[in-house]
This record gives structure tokens, C-alpha cells and sequence, in this order.
């Protein structure tokens, strides 16, 4: 649990398994791991550099608000950043904290697996 501590806020994700219900939350977080795979996958596809800016930080993003309802604050944080980064230095110095997003990601996944909060 304290290895979670920095990626999820597990009061955060219990306080809406309450209200919601396991299966509800579950399902909600069934749809946020798509969304962040997706992210993941569309951000390392060679072409995202013919890709807009704008249209990288508006999928930055709706990611990043569902990393912040959900709980997943090191994900929420990462996301942030590179959606700041993104507006304020151009895409530059984006790529390089997109690099830094994949471990993020596949902690954040790995948290939500052990602590039982995704059913698959």
C-alpha cells in the first residue's frame, strides 16, 4: 500500500466505491484504462507529430480529468504537466515529458490491478 500512496488516492477511490458501488466503479475504471491505453498508444504512433498541438493537449486533457475524478493523482499530475508544458513551451519540450508518461501509466494500471479496484 505506501508504493500506492503517490499514485492513487485510495480514500479518494474507496469514498466513490461507497457511493457508487463496486460494480459502477469497476466499470468506471474499465472505461479510464481504455482512455489512457488509448492515450498511450496515439502518443507513441510516429505520425503524432503532424498532429496539431492543440488537438495532443485537448486528449492530454480529457485524460487527465478523468485521472483526477478517478483518483490516480500521479497519472492526474503527469498529465497536468505535460498539458502545461504543451500550452506555455511548445512541442519541443512536450515529447520529452511524454516520455516520462509510460512508466506513470503502467504504475498507475498496476495499482488499480493489485489493489483489486479493476475486475479484469
Amino acid at each position: 500500500m505506501k508504493n500506492q500512496k503517490n499514485v492513487l488516492d485510495v480514500d479518494r477511490i474507496t469514498e466513490i466505491r461507497d457511493s457508487l458501488g463496486s460494480v459502477v466503479l469497476a466499470g468506471l475504471f474499465e472505461r479510464y484504462l481504455k482512455e489512457g491505453d488509448s492515450l498511450l498508444d496515439n502518443l507513441s504512433n510516429s505520425e503524432i507529430s503532424k498532429e496539431p498541438l492543440k488537438d495532443v493537449i485537448a486528449e492530454v486533457h480529457k485524460v487527465a480529468g478523468s485521472a483526477a475524478v478517478l483518483g490516480t493523482i500521479e497519472m492526474h499530475a503527469k498529465l497536468q504537466l505535460i498539458e502545461t508544458v504543451g500550452k506555455s513551451e511548445g512541442s519541443e519540450n512536450i515529447r520529452m515529458a511524454l516520455n516520462e508518461l509510460e512508466p506513470v501509466w503502467l504504475r498507475t494500471k498496476s495499482s488499480l490491478h493489485k489493489l483489486g479496484f479493476v475486475i479484469s
